[in-house]
């Protein structure tokens, strides 16, 4: 765990020192050549630069062990980190599309564009690697942070690519309208993406269905069945950060002793614990029930999440 940690860490920070280098040079860019799309881009690589930021320190608290204010841990603040993001980005888009509106009856010329195109390269290879990374990272740590950190940074290549062809086409064609055109795409595409992690975001901190975990619980139990265990329904998972928190309820013959009872619910929260990464919480209610378990009969995922017993 400690060392799952300083792996968020270690690489939120990397991202941070890259996104403050790639903003210096897409601004030397811009005044280089003078290009409105390229001032675009680094504009919202300020953005990038605070919300790595705040990412850090969400990554650094997520980290933190649960304690008497926060019983379930502090993970909730990376789908926080990631909301606020995708507000950054909302809102950067949004005025920069204003700002490109206004401008684009009155386009200018643009100079040292070689310059411009050489920048904008250099930084859409290092986003790539840097953005492929951090997804792979944020899926092996479940780092929502780590993983809306590398989608963001995959979806600046994008744009840097659209930039380049841009670049290069008035480059030898000086149709200088292009630069303002250019550069309301990439406001679209960035409001677009803050929309995404917003969403992204609002679906963690109101505890939507993860139907992948969901998916992959009840595959779990077909694979493991104990025939004492008749049915599991009532299952409801929480996400915190890269923890998890699953609560449902076990049906068992009403002849077993308590000790009985209390050692298959042991057995049945155990493989649930070592089957995710991260730390996983189980609690368990158990209701009694006369009839034996149908072990033909598959559980599905409806099975196990609704509020009513099927086995």
């Amino acid at each position: 765990m400690e060392n799952a940690n300083r792996q968020r860490i270690l690489w939120i920070s990397l991202s941070l020192g890259m996104s403050l280098l790639f903003c210096v040079l897409k601004f030397t860019g811009w005044y280089l050549t003078g290009s409105r799309s390229i001032l675009t881009d680094a504009l919202e690589s300020i953005i990038n630069v605070i919300a790595t930021a705040f990412a850090l320190y969400s990554v650094y608290l997520a980290s933190k062990p649960k304690d008497r204010n926060h019983p379930y841990g502090h993970g909730k603040i990376e789908f926080f980190s990631a909301g606020f993001e995708g507000g950054l980005v909302l809102i950067a888009g949004v005025f920069i599309l204003i700002g490109s509106i206004e401008v684009i009856q009155s386009p200018r010329q643009l100079e040292s564009l070689n310059w411009g195109v050489a920048i904008i390269t250099v930084s859409l290879a290092g986003n790539l690697l840097m953005g492929i990374k951090l997804v792979r990272k944020g899926k092996e740590l479940n780092s929502l942070t780590l993983y809306a950190d590398g989608k963001h940074l995959l979806s600046d290549c994008y744009s840097s690519g659209v930039l380049i062809a841009g670049l290069l086409i008035i480059r030898f064609t000086e149709w200088y309208l292009l630069d303002s055109l250019l550069s309301i795409a990439l406001a679209l595409v960035i409001i677009f993406n803050g929309y995404r992690l917003v969403r992204k975001s609002l679906s963690g901190l109101m505890d939507e269905a993860d139907e992948k975990i969901l998916e992959k619980i009840a595959e779990l139990l077909n694979a493991n069945r104990d025939p004492r265990w008749i049915d599991v329904h009532n299952l409801r998972v929480q996400r915190y950060g890269p923890d998890l928190h699953i609560d449902c309820h076990l049906t068992m013959p009403r002849e077993l002793t308590f000790e009985e009872a209390h050692a298959e619910i042991g057995r049945f929260e155990q493989l649930l614990e070592n089957s995710f990464e991260g730390h996983v919480e189980v609690f368990v209610h158990a209701d009694p029930a006369a009839h034996k378990a149908d072990m033909e009969r598959p559980w599905t995922i409806r099975d196990i999440v609704t509020n009513k017993r099927h086995g």
